[in-house]
């Protein structure tokens, strides 16, 4: 779901009409903003802050690169893990146009992209981290909520 420029609650409004009797899993923000993280999921949203530390930035980066890249299938010519449908309008053009600061004799590269129209590749960083690396072990394998005895009954 797209949408810029629009008060969050009214975000959240086209959230659930779109999702109409479907469930969401979770959603994850920007843990740079910890108040509409908050104002959210007490909006009923299922939301969790992406996992972010030292080098965070870089490693998103490079997660979601991989995913980009064509690997082998046993059959059929080779896919990337990650797709952009023709008509993600707002996505691919911010996808060809994520850059970095020009290279200068006396400073060493950025790995900092310059922050200019950058919200869907820095929302598929924060999913790529939190899959990476937010989940929790409980989160990876549920329990489960019926118990067998040791012949696999009831």
């Amino acid at each position: 779901i797209c949408v810029s420029k629009t008060k969050l609650e009214d975000t959240i409004e086209v959230i659930k009409q779109k999702l109409g009797d479907k469930r969401m899993v979770s959603i994850v923000g920007d843990s740079a903003r910890p108040d509409l993280i908050d104002y959210m999921a007490t909006a009923g949203m299922p939301i969790v802050p992406a996992p972010k530390g030292a080098n965070s930035v870089a490693s998103g980066i490079q997660l979601v690169g991989q995913m980009l890249v064509p690997r082998e299938q046993l059959i059929g010519k080779p896919k990337p893990k990650l797709f952009f449908s023709s008509t993600c309008k707002k996505g691919i053009p911010q996808m060809e146009g994520y850059r970095y600061n020009s290279k200068k004799l006396d400073r060493k590269v950025s790995e900092t992209p310059i922050k200019d129209k950058d919200d869907i590749p820095d929302a598929l960083r924060y999913l790529v981290l939190h899959l990476k690396h937010g989940l929790n072990k409980v989160d990876k394998v549920p329990k489960p909520t019926i118990q067998f005895n040791e012949f696999g009954l009831l």
